[in-house]
């Protein structure tokens, strides 16, 4: 019980550490929303934290990370642009894992939300 404990703070400490450079890009994205080198990094951010969540069994995290992780997937092999509504949902699945990691909240429905990021990723925009 305490190694998992102990591998909870870790992840939590972790995530804000994540969740830090996920904004930094997130900001940097919005004035250069072609840059392939930002986006794989904020691909690979979502994707730690994805893979982390999985493993502490932290459901909500890692369908929010997925789901986010599957439409950043889709921008990075040129199938669909990072629109504006696109960029809006991104802010809100950051704004979802602070609450959810910075906050260890991580009971939050994440489902309207997931929803939300499959219909722009199968709309491509």
């Amino acid at each position: 019980m305490g190694a998992d404990i102990e591998l909870l703070k870790a992840f939590f400490s972790e995530g804000g550490e994540i969740l830090e450079r996920l904004e930094l890009d997130l900001q940097r994205m919005e004035n250069t929303p072609a840059d392939d080198e930002l986006l794989n990094s904020i691909f690979r951010s979502l994707h730690t934290i994805k893979g982390n969540s999985s493993f502490l069994s932290l459901d909500n995290i890692t369908k929010l990370s997925h789901a986010a992780e599957a439409f950043l997937d889709r921008a990075r092999k040129k199938e669909l642009v990072i629109s504006a509504g696109a960029f809006e949902v991104l802010q809100k699945v950051l704004d979802c894992l602070k609450k959810m990691i910075l906050d260890q909240e991580t009971n939050l429905d994440v489902s309207a939300l997931v929803l939300e990021i499959h219909q722009i990723t199968k709309g491509g925009s």
